[in-house]
């Protein structure tokens, strides 16, 4: 027979999987008050919180709080990428690629571009995904 711990590691391995399940997304984002202090911070031009309002906004969740809205995450990872965020810079050309973002919110060149600006200085994903883009095509 299982005791409560057996239980406890089972929930926190199914809960690591779904973490894994939404690719490498993450948002500290919970509740109604949350979203609005974050967005006070990124409207001041707080990158980091831009970058999380872009998750936020990409993955949605079963909240009436948040529902999905690309075209809100894109807006909110280019307002980061334009200030040299590297984790939005990939987020927007890896998801292009990928066919997660429709073609009338970015064009293939600005993905490419958006990718080799991070790659340039060191982000290792992005170098990853041009890497991939420039053997397979």
């Amino acid at each position: 027979m299982k005791d409560s711990k057996d239980f406890t590691v089972n929930a926190q391995e199914e809960d690591n999987k779904q973490k894994f399940l939404q690719d490498d997304f993450f948002f500290p984002i919970t509740s109604k008050e949350e979203r609005v202090e974050i967005e006070n911070k990124a409207n001041t031009g707080d990158a980091e919180a831009q970058f999380d309002l872009g998750d936020y906004y990409f993955i949605g969740d079963s909240n009436a709080f948040n529902k999905r809205d690309v075209k809100k995450a894109v807006h909110w990872y280019i307002k980061a990428a334009e200030q040299g965020h590297l984790r939005a810079q990939c987020r927007l050309g890896k998801n292009y690629l990928e066919g997660r973002i429709p073609h009338d919110l970015m064009s293939e060149e600005q993905a490419v571009n958006w990718l080799t600006n991070a790659a340039e200085k060191g982000h290792a994903e992005s170098q990853n995904v041009l890497g991939y883009l420039y053997y397979f095509t």
